[in-house]
């Protein structure tokens, strides 16, 4: 960013270490990520699994693992400083390995390419102990819906 203040890179910043309380998104409030880094076009959040967020043999539900890759990839999105929203237009995810209730997921989203109308990113989850459980690669498209934070 030129000369712009970054306002939701700051946000981001300043809640390393912490819940990321005053998400944009409810479903992100309730999946009640910890920020554990932020820079331009790079963003780190940590989540721990619980109980509501298993299948019926409670390991983390594979969908809830798509839906925290897919919070970290907006926030990354929301690291660069546009106002505008970026919709998802695919997310492939490869499952590795489970993950138990209490235990401490990571999900580390990277901007691949920013291009015009597209925006390619990548993100990975790990444990505690740095074993992949997930890897997905996400598409998005740059809207004129101005999100509201």
């Amino acid at each position: 960013m030129n000369n712009i203040t970054n306002i939701p890179l700051m946000i981001l910043q300043k809640s390393v270490g912490q819940p990321l309380a005053k998400s944009p998104s409810a479903f992100g409030r309730w999946l009640n990520p910890t920020v554990v880094s932020a820079e331009e076009g790079k963003v780190v959040f940590s989540f721990r699994v619980r109980e509501d967020m298993t299948n019926p043999v409670k390991l983390l539900h594979g969908g809830i693992i798509a839906a925290m890759m897919d919070d970290t990839l907006g926030a990354t999105m929301l690291s660069l400083g546009d106002a505008n929203f970026k919709i998802s237009i695919n997310l492939v995810i490869d499952y590795f390995n489970a993950a138990n209730v209490d235990d401490i997921v990571t999900v580390e989203s990277d901007i691949i390419k920013n291009g015009k109308n597209i925006i390619n990113a990548t993100c990975i989850m790990k444990n505690q102990d740095n074993k992949i459980i997930a890897k997905g690669n996400s598409n998005l498209f740059h809207s004129n819906i101005e999100v509201q934070l």
